[in-house]
């Protein structure tokens, strides 16, 4: 694999539209629809007062299938929003502050990573605690995100963190079976704060780090026996920018990747003066490109939800709804036939004689040498016939005669 070149722009270049999911520190949530202006200046923001909380507001997350469902954190308290409506529909209190929000594939709960070291899975509508655990050992800041998906084979979660002897690390837990993790792999030796994200695409945490210049990743396989088979570390690939390290970054929906280039994953890295976009491709022949490549891009998460808030609100729950990727319509790689080599008739015929007439030149080899040998046998008695058991040679007749044996008479 490869890691494409990244376009560089300074943030005032940077246009949008849609929903502008950012946290601010005020203790008011604003929702604004940016327009798609070259100069963000002079976007016409539309936006409103939805609720507040008692801090300011340090994490968002839209929920994964429910329309206008937004939910937020700010200190320990946490918030459901109706965007659209802009009315609350939840809110708890946790034991310790949260730095990190992520729902659960279905959207019933979520996962708070907490300053006490804990991970919290939270049901969103009573603001229970279904469970909790420690991932890592270590004192830093950790991350914890929810990994699902067809791949994948079940729902698991993934968390980033500070080892216990130093260092990064990476742990696969179970949450039906949350006292311990499952696996645990090393990232490396640094100390930064590691940003996770989930591809549940392709089964692959991506990881990025604050004031990191590489971004990682892990290929995830539960049916591994060890640590190293679960999580399989890829090769890093470079993010480096002239601008400096990363501060912050973002993984980008799979619609902006470029399916013809076989963009895999997309980013938004932000350095203290750009704002970059990263892109991660697959390398493979031009004329694989002329394909889809459906072993690469399955059907991914749609841009629309599966139920509104209300119907969330009341209890129902809804699966991401899907969409494929093949809007070119191109054929299927999975589909393809190598057409086998086809060979003319003279030549084949050419060939079978050309086989045939070698096998009997060899047949006719072998009879010759066996007729050579029967010949050798019979011209040469004593040495046929003297190494044979019970047989004198000596006492054979040879054939010669001796010089009194000659009759001189005549």
């Amino acid at each position: 694999s490869r890691a494409d070149g990244a376009s560089r722009q300074s943030p005032s270049a940077i246009t949008s539209s849609g929903p502008h999911r950012a946290a601010t520190p005020s203790t008011v949530l604003l929702l604004a629809q940016v327009a798609a202006v070259e100069d963000a200046a002079a976007a016409d923001l539309e936006g409103g007062e939805i609720g507040s909380h008692g801090s300011g507001c340090r994490a968002l997350a839209f929920h994964p299938s429910a329309e206008h469902v937004l939910l937020s954190a700010a200190g320990k308290e946490l918030g459901v929003w109706d965007v659209e409506a802009r009315a609350s529909l939840a809110k708890t209190t946790l034991p310790a502050a949260v730095h990190a929000i992520d729902w659960a594939r279905g959207g019933g709960g979520f996962l708070a990573s907490c300053r006490d070291k804990a991970a919290r899975f939270v049901d969103a509508r009573t603001g229970t605690t279904a469970w909790s655990c420690e991932p890592h050992g270590g004192a830093r800041a950790f991350r914890s995100v929810w990994a699902g998906g067809a791949r994948l084979g079940g729902d698991y979660v993934l968390s980033a963190g500070g080892a216990r002897r130093g260092g990064r690390e990476v742990a696969l837990l179970d949450p039906r079976k949350y006292d311990e993790p499952l696996h645990r792999a090393l990232v490396d030796s640094q100390t930064g704060d590691l940003l996770p994200f989930w591809d549940e695409d392709s089964s692959v945490l991506w990881l990025g780090g604050k004031g990191d210049a590489m971004i990682k990743h892990f290929e995830v396989d539960v049916s591994g026996a060890t640590s190293d088979e679960t999580l399989h570390a890829g090769v890093p690939w470079s993010s480096a920018s002239p601008a400096g390290p990363a501060a912050a970054i973002c993984m980008l929906p799979k619609q902006c990747c470029d399916v013809a280039e076989l963009e895999v994953a997309a980013f938004l890295r932000l350095t203290t003066s750009t704002v970059e976009r990263v892109t991660f491709s697959v390398s493979r022949t031009a004329e694989l490109k002329t394909f889809f490549n459906d072993d690469l891009f399955p059907e991914t998460r749609a841009r629309v939800g599966g139920l509104d808030a209300a119907a969330w609100s009341s209890g129902e729950d809804a699966a991401p709804v899907l969409e494929g990727r093949n809007s070119r319509n191109a054929p299927l790689l999975s589909e393809r036939r190598v057409a086998a080599p086809v060979l003319h008739t003279a030549v084949v015929n050419d060939r079978l004689a050309t086989e045939k007439q070698l096998k009997e030149n060899d047949d006719a080899a072998m009879d010759r040498l066996s007729q050579l040998a029967d010949m050798y046998a019979n011209h040469n008695v004593n040495r046929s016939m003297g190494a044979k058991p019970g047989v004198d040679a000596l006492a054979v007749d040879g054939g010669e005669v001796d010089s009194d044996e000659w009759d001189d008479s005549d």
